[in-house]
């Protein structure tokens, strides 16, 4: 009796990813960092105002105090 066998195939470990795949790597990338740049200009320019209220008002508690007056109409 023979015995068959198949035949090995070498299967490639390596891939190459396309230009468009790396296009879009590429494009993901600077939109994050250029979302997270935005992200911290409007956290510093809202840290900012705070900090002119702050100033503005002479302590934290008339800010407190002027800002529910502000809101609340009184």
């Amino acid at each position: 009796m023979k015995a068959t066998t198949a035949q090995k195939t070498d299967l490639k470990d390596t891939t190459q990813t396309s230009f468009g795949a790396t296009l879009l790597v590429i494009t993901f990338r600077v939109a994050f960092i250029l979302t997270l740049l935005v992200v911290i200009a409007i956290a510093a320019w809202a840290g900012l105002a705070l900090f002119g209220g702050l100033v503005s008002a002479g302590d934290p508690l008339t800010l407190i105090a002027e800002w529910f007056n502000a809101v609340t109409g009184r």
